[in-house]
């Protein structure tokens, strides 16, 4: 949404102004001297990009990009601020980085990764796939990742980058037990829903062609072991869906302990727990998959 304003502003850039007649007009708001002075006066945002040694990831497209759009911002400050957060993620958020092979990215103050997090994230670089194979190889590592999270824990909404520690949130009770890849066990739908949006969108844009090197190789799809990693992480995906269709009754009726799962932290908000239990308000069947959070 930010990013979508500032491309706006730029069409002001040719110097158009608002009609005379706007009530908006500050001789039409009052008189008053002591409101601010209606004139402009760039505050000069300084840059807050990292110098280039020190970022996570270095896209060449990106930075032309911004290199070649800036000079058309006629607000030097909003010129700035694009230019310090279309890069953003790449800049400070690539914690570990395999070409091809896998992808972390952090939520940026946790290190951790977040299902939904990690796909919007990265959603404004993925037009840029067919300018920059190291981004697409990127991207692609990020999908992979992304499926084996979903493979391990598919009820789980963000991830540690390995097992070797306990989560911060290891003494939430939940149904399935938690192992110490998943960083938070809740449940949400839209994580699972950010899964498939980030392969839709990534094989969108590497199919249609990619650089001269790549020919529209969908690196995922067409290496026969990423191919089953990516199938597996689907697969448990669809199935955690239909599997949160049933209704109460019937989650309390399986046969193997109970409901599929439940969740409970000692909380001081409602809205970091479950109720009943950690089974969440009773439902009825409706077709619908429920999603005990967001």
């Amino acid at each position: 949404m930010i990013l979508a304003t500032l491309f706006a502003i730029i069409t002001f850039s040719s110097g158009e102004t608002p009609s005379q007649n706007s009530s908006l007009q500050p001789d039409k708001i009052s008189n008053d001297s002591t409101l601010p002075s209606t004139d402009p006066h760039p505050i000069l945002f300084p840059s807050s990009r990292p110098p280039p040694i020190n970022r996570t990831f270095v896209s060449t497209a990106i930075d032309t990009y911004i290199d070649n759009l800036v000079p058309q911002f006629k607000d030097p400050d909003l010129a700035t601020i694009f230019s310090n957060a279309l890069p953003n993620t790449l800049d400070t958020t690539v914690f570990s980085h395999e070409p091809n092979v896998d992808t972390f990215i952090i939520t940026g103050d946790i290190t951790a990764m977040w299902l939904r997090d990690s796909t919007r994230q990265v959603n404004p670089y993925i037009r840029f796939i067919g300018e920059d194979e190291g981004l697409s190889e990127m991207l692609s590592g990020l999908v992979l990742r992304q499926a084996r999270s979903v493979a391990l824990d598919s009820y789980a909404n963000a991830f540690q980058i390995d097992g070797s520690v306990e989560s911060e949130h290891s003494t939430d009770k939940r149904t399935p037990p938690m192992r110490n890849t998943t960083f938070e066990g809740k449940y949400e739908l839209d994580s699972l829903v950010s899964f498939f949006k980030l392969s839709s969108e990534v094989y969108g844009e590497q199919a249609k062609g990619g650089t001269e090197s790549t020919q529209g190789e969908v690196s995922w799809l067409s290496n026969k072991d990423d191919r089953k990693t990516w199938k597996t992480g689907v697969a448990k995906a669809l199935m955690t869906i239909v599997e949160q269709q049933k209704s109460t009754s019937e989650m309390e009726s399986n046969p193997d302990n109970g409901p599929i799962y439940t969740f409970f932290r000692n909380a001081d908000t409602g809205k970091d727990t479950t109720l009943s239990q950690g089974q969440g308000p009773p439902s009825r069947y409706t077709g619908m998959s429920r999603s005990e959070f967001r």
